[in-house]
């Protein structure tokens, strides 16, 4: 038996193709754009994450679900300092936790919904010739003076490369001390121990600088050439317009 089909029922076809089409690349075109999962959606939500990081910003996330251990309630806002497989890294309280997804067991929260909430939206990255400096203090001012552009406040900064500082030679536990100022950085600074000094090698947010003139007391600094990452609160749009659509800095975003 031979089915016939007329020009309204292939027009009725079509639209219900088309319109489901629509719908399906809203529906994905949405997922996309938005940065938050639930907890079966763990797979996805690191490797974003992990694209977030890696990309140099500060990665934070508005996380609900239960600790693992008793099953009690969990819903705050946390850092995410690593992802891999369905698995988070996360910084909170100052210690450090796994999430996993919604049946995590091994990991000491499973999610029912996260939200990632990147610290800032554009980035601008110079390269700066070594520094030279009398404390970590001016050190800091000596990089905020280099990437200072008028009408714009930075978030944050973070500079990678290798520091020297001429003073103590450093104890275990005051290296120990150190690594603790940095241990929610990308990198755990790699130590250079000299008779009368040290060198750091990694990744530094320039706000934690203060600290090591507390605890190294040098009297003099000097740095490698440098990867300076300048992250703002204004859009990749924004940004040009400040700093000129003829400008040879760097711009990017973690979206």
């Amino acid at each position: 038996m031979k089915l016939k089909i007329g020009i309204l029922e292939i027009l009725v076809i079509l639209s219900i193709v088309v319109t489901a089409g629509v719908l399906g690349y809203n529906f994905l075109g949405s997922n996309t754009a938005k940065y938050d999962f639930s907890g079966e959606e763990m797979y996805k939500c690191a490797w974003v994450s992990d694209n977030i990081i890696k990309k140099g910003f500060i990665l934070n996330a508005e996380v609900e679900g239960e600790w693992t251990a008793d099953k009690s309630p969990f819903k705050d806002t946390i850092r995410v300092i690593g992802a891999k497989g369905g698995t988070l890294k996360v910084a909170y309280n100052n210690k450090e936790y796994e999430l996993g997804g919604r049946l995590a067991s091994k990991e000491d929260i499973a999610i029912k919904y996260i939200k990632l909430v990147p610290s800032g939206n554009s980035m601008i990255t110079y390269r700066l010739d070594e520094l030279q400096a009398e404390s970590f203090a001016d050190l800091k001012s000596k990089i905020e003076q280099e990437t200072s552009i008028e009408g714009l406040n930075p978030k944050y900064i973070i500079v990678k490369g290798s520091i020297a500082s001429d003073g103590n030679t450093l104890l275990p536990t005051t290296q120990q001390q150190i690594r603790n100022v940095f241990k929610y950085d990308e990198l755990m600074p790699v130590f250079n121990i000299l008779l009368n000094g040290t060198t750091m090698i990694g990744d530094f947010e320039i706000s934690h600088f203060e600290s090591l003139d507390e605890i190294l007391k040098p009297n003099n600094v000097l740095t490698s050439d440098l990867k300076v990452s300048v992250v703002y609160e204004e859009t990749n749009s924004e940004l040009a317009e400040k700093i000129g659509e003829n400008s040879k800095l760097k711009v990017s975003s973690w979206k």
